[in-house]
């Protein structure tokens, strides 16, 4: 059986979609949990409905605390053999459980990734209908390129950000996997703090090129947003690195490279947004321009490093201070 787990937090006009996207599964070995975040909307009256209409859903009402907490009591709830999460505002094609789970029917496979799409608010259906069209033709034709990892190549990928994406979202995972890993409660950027070690506890991997998973891009999310709680990523990096060198130090480039580009974005972001922010950026600006400033030669010298990391590093490296701080306040 397969645990889908959906953190549910004011939610109220896209959590019916989503879970609609569950009940048309062409898999029906499912059970999901919906955990109500304490959404101060009508998000636990949705999930309840919902849940009359299938005893497989199942409502777990929780104080307000995060995500990362959520998710940490959907996995102590959850009874399925496979665990899949999906957000409360996102959709899934019909055959995604049952397309996953075949990838895993080797017991070596601990992971199944498939694509996943983004799609503008208000095109739900219509990006869904289109999507699972496509599907159906190139599941029944064959035509579906596949890629199989190893864990340490499933590292390198996420950490350099050139293959598997660091989101939990869109995968299908062996509950084994989870064994002595939770999420840290309070913070953003939940999957990225895990997901290497979650790649480190398993076996093979399976990356397929078939869209498994849409997610929906809302205006005014966290994500899409700038404020304090994105600082989190310097913090979620750099615990990375510090693992990483102690237990995998094989992968100190590749956390290194995360870590740099966590940095030279949230400095490009300081830059753009300072007449917008409710704190003074001044010092976080001078940090982090100075732990860019610092690896940019580490980053040259790596051959693995993308083309968008390398630039930035040069920049870094060859400009004067003033010259890359104006730089990127345009970009």
């Amino acid at each position: 059986m397969i645990s889908i787990l959906i953190p549910a937090y004011n939610c109220e006009p896209w959590l019916e979609a989503a879970v609609r996207s569950v009940f048309a599964q062409t898999c029906s070995d499912w059970e999901l949990l919906i955990l109500n975040d304490g959404s101060t909307d009508h998000t636990l009256n949705v999930a309840l409905r919902m849940a009359s209409e299938d005893s497989r859903l199942r409502v777990i009402d929780l104080p307000h605390r995060g995500v990362a907490a959520v998710r940490n009591e959907g996995l102590a709830n959850a009874k399925g053999d496979y665990i899949f999460f999906l957000d409360a505002d996102d959709l899934l094609p019909d055959y995604t459980l049952e397309y996953l789970l075949s990838l895993m029917a080797d017991e070596s496979v601990t992971l199944a990734s498939g694509r996943m799409l983004r799609f503008a608010d208000g095109r739900g259906n219509e990006i869904l209908h289109s999507v699972e069209k496509k599907g159906k033709i190139s599941i029944a034709s064959r035509k579906i390129k596949t890629f199989t990892l190893s864990p340490g190549q499933g590292v390198e990928e996420s950490l350099y950000q050139t293959g598997i994406e660091a989101s939990l979202c869109g995968k299908l995972f062996r509950r084994s996997q989870f064994e002595g890993i939770r999420f840290v409660e309070g913070e953003l950027y939940e999957d990225l703090d895990i997901f290497f070690r979650i790649l480190l506890n398993g076996r093979m991997i399976i990356e397929s090129d078939l869209p498994v998973y849409l997610y929906r891009q809302r205006r005014g999310s966290i994500i899409h947003t700038f404020n304090r709680q994105r600082l989190v990523v310097l913090d979620v990096t750099r615990r990375i690195c510090e693992y990483v060198n102690q237990h995998s130090p094989e992968f100190a480039d590749a956390a290194a490279d995360r870590r740099f580009s966590a940095n030279y974005n949230i400095l490009q972001l300081l830059l753009r947004h300072s007449d917008d922010i409710d704190f003074s950026p001044d010092e976080k600006i001078t940090e982090t321009y100075a732990y860019v400033k610092s690896q940019a030669l580490r980053e040259l010298l790596n051959p693995k490093v993308r083309r968008k990391n390398k630039i930035g590093a040069a920049a870094a490296l060859l400009l004067p201070r003033r010259l890359l701080l104006r730089l990127l306040r345009r970009l």
